[in-house]
């Protein structure tokens, strides 16, 4: 693993330093991974590349963000999952509740509708969980005995039921998917021929996002990383 800091202003992307170093590779067909933090700064690389006079093969190049990173790993290794959206979560969580705490006659009127208010919390809880990117089951080793364990308990019900219909159906939330690309990544960099990875505007991350992120350049021959401020937290997930 060679990693190379690339110091940049906050507003400037680093394509203009590290094209130097990357534009043999690219004509030479090596596989070249741009991981970026939004939609716009995707845009800016694709009209910075387009510009170049090089022929990409078919698949060469990925620009993207760390959710469309996620895809492409589950469809290289053909792992493919439909959406699975949050209105579909929500009702997930809602139809739980009506299962635990309600009985036949009070599943409509005022107590469904309490019911269905507690259900938006509870998704928020749990996309917040899923965000901390540590396993539920970890997670309720440490809380066992406390006050959280009820809360934490329930969450893991849902996540079972979430895992079901990944199983079943094949349908996962966008982090479902950043979820199981994380435990394909070194899997699918094997699959690669000496791929370069450059990471380029991340400032703020969930701790989901830094484990993804710290997968990623445990596993690529080199990576580029983007920094203004070494001494910033937001580095931790290079330091491996």
């Amino acid at each position: 693993m060679d990693l190379v800091y690339v110091v940049a202003p906050v507003e400037c992307s680093i394509m203009d330093k590290v094209f130097s170093f990357l534009e043999p590779e690219l004509r030479r067909g090596v596989p070249v991974y741009f991981l970026l933090s939004s939609v716009n700064l995707v845009d800016e690389y694709k009209k910075f590349l387009a510009r170049r006079d090089i022929l990409y093969r078919p698949g060469q190049v990925f620009i993207g963000t760390i959710l469309h990173l996620a895809n492409r790993i589950l469809d290289d290794l053909r792992e493919p999952y439909r959406n699975f959206p949050r209105v579909d979560e929500r009702l997930l969580v809602y139809s739980y509740l009506l299962r635990k705490y309600c009985d036949e006659d009070s599943k409509s009127g005022v107590w469904g509708s309490r019911v269905l208010s507690k259900a938006g919390a509870l998704q928020k809880a749990l996309q917040e969980l899923y965000e901390t990117g540590i396993p539920i089951e970890e997670l309720l080793r440490y809380v066992r005995g406390t006050v959280y364990e009820p809360v934490i308990c329930e969450l893991s019900e849902i996540a079972r039921d979430e895992e079901k219909i990944a199983d079943r159906e094949r349908r996962v939330t966008h982090i479902g998917r950043i979820l199981k690309a994380i435990g394909l990544v070194e899997k699918w960099v094997q699959s690669l021929e000496q791929p370069i990875l450059v990471i380029d505007g991340f400032y703020e991350l969930t701790r989901l996002q830094e484990k993804f992120l710290r997968n990623l350049i445990a596993n690529f021959d080199k990576t580029f990383v983007k920094v203004f401020d070494g001494k910033q937290k937001i580095y931790s997930y290079c330091q491996l």
